[in-house]
Formats: C-alpha cells, structure tokens, sequence
C-alpha cells in the first residue's frame, strides 16, 4: 500500500511537466545514438551510429529523415 501511494504521489507530480511539455509548430529535434564492442587487441570491433533530424510542422506532426549505419571489423 505505501508503494503504491508514493508511486500515485510521483506520477501526480509529474503531470504538470509532461502536460507542458507538448511540441509547439517550428520546434526542431536531433538525436544522436550508437553502440559499440571490441575485443582486447582490438582485433574483433562492431559498431553502429543512429541519428535523426526532424522538424514539427504547422500541424503538429514531426517530419524528418532517420539514418543509420553499422560496420564490423574481423581479423582471421
């Protein structure tokens, strides 16, 4: 019971925030990701980099362009 109550009293608080946080016409987004993994000589690398470019139109509908590329390098 208590969980729930402070997780009720959490969410509550939140609520303004994420009402004001709405996307307004003109507003633009970037986002930038990527991951990667090596062996210890380095001999065995995979990587990946994702990004996105977006702008909100007059309708409030995001319009952009993802990309996304990955390489992998073995040595045998």
């Amino acid at each position: 019971m208590n969980r729930l109550f402070k997780t009720s009293l959490m969410v509550a608080a939140m609520l303004p925030a994420i009402a004001g946080a709405a996307p307004m016409a003109g507003d633009k987004e970037i986002t930038l990701g990527g991951a990667g993994s090596s062996d210890k000589d380095f001999d065995d690398t995979v990587f990946s980099v994702q990004g996105s470019w977006g702008a909100v139109s007059e309708r409030i509908v995001l319009v952009g362009r993802p990309a996304d590329c990955q390489c992998a390098g073995y040595r045998g």
